[in-house]
């Protein structure tokens, strides 16, 4: 989320850094990803890896009934902390 995002745009390493702006999730749909992190078990991070295409997720996604799930096994510890 802005402004947290001017933390990482001047990182050597980073390419691009797209917010949660609506103008910015509409450039997320551009892309094809390898594989997508999401640390974050909230609704809102999932909904934003739906709009992203990737490969293989780790941590966390939606079941498409609006709960929260582990994406990859190593995440379930950490699912099931709350």
């Amino acid at each position: 989320d802005k402004p947290a995002d001017r933390i990482l745009k001047d990182h050597p390493l980073i390419q691009r850094v797209l917010s949660t702006s609506h103008e910015d999730l509409l450039v997320l749909r551009s892309f094809q990803f390898d594989v997508a992190m999401v640390i974050d078990k909230s609704l809102k991070a999932a909904g934003i890896l739906e709009i992203a295409k990737a490969d293989r997720v780790l941590g966390f996604k939606s079941n498409g009934q609006g709960a929260i799930v582990p994406a990859n096994t190593e995440a379930e510890e950490l699912y099931e902390l709350g």
